[in-house]
């Protein structure tokens, strides 16, 4: 099983694979610095963080409020973003729902990927 693969099961169970059960599988503690361009995946992280928007209203949750109830609702209690380009989503285990940065701030996209939520129970 890969890295990548070992975190998403952790996110399905937490603690069930990894070596702690707090923190999910981390490329680096298995295979060291070799492979992670830091150029890329800093340039990601602020990329993912951005400048927050000056209005509450204007935050991607506030936008997609009718579908983020429903889905906070169905058990939905975090929301990962992952550098994939275009439209992502994907529930992982019972309270995570996994979508790409394009998807969270398009409203529509967003909206999309909640709703799917539902279904994916």
């Amino acid at each position: 099983m890969t890295t990548w693969e070992r975190t998403w099961v952790w996110y399905e169970a937490p603690g069930a694979v990894g070596p702690t059960p707090t923190f999910p599988p981390m490329w680096e503690t298995q295979y060291g610095p070799d492979g992670i361009d830091r150029v890329a995946l800093n340039a990601w992280k602020e990329a993912v963080r951005g400048p927050r928007p000056a209005r509450l209203e204007d935050e991607p949750e506030r936008r997609c409020l009718d579908a983020l109830v429903p889905a906070w609702r169905a058990g939905i209690e975090s929301i990962l973003v992952v550098p994939y380009r275009g439209y992502y989503a994907h529930r992982i285990g019972s309270h995570q729902l996994v979508v790409s940065k394009t998807t969270r701030e398009d409203p529509e996209l967003y909206a999309r990927a909640l709703t799917s939520a539902l279904r994916n129970v």
